[in-house]
């Protein structure tokens, strides 16, 4: 199933080995564009997690990767604080 894409391709080629959890490490699986265009969704829509398009997988997973490990101590939304691990706007 497609998901919608707020990133360019260009955009997404910049980041994405920065990223935790890209295929050259250790014991990580996933989609991290799938993850970063699901956390990039709910800050454009303010919508809880609940309301998370079924696109970009459920929303427990993608809630509880972004509460947890790498994610939780790496990302941060633009311009926004931190909230129980990950940041916030």
């Amino acid at each position: 199933m497609d998901y919608a894409k707020a990133l360019r391709e260009d955009q997404w080629d910049r980041i994405k080995d920065s990223l935790p959890g890209k295929a050259s490490d250790i014991g990580r699986t996933g989609d991290n564009r799938r993850f970063l265009e699901a956390v990039m969704w709910i800050g454009r829509t303010g919508a809880p997690w609940r309301s998370l398009p079924r696109e970009y997988g459920p929303w427990s997973g993608v809630h509880q990767v972004g509460q947890s490990g790498d994610w939780a101590n790496d990302f941060q939304y633009p311009g926004g604080g931190r909230r129980h691990g990950v940041a916030h706007a």
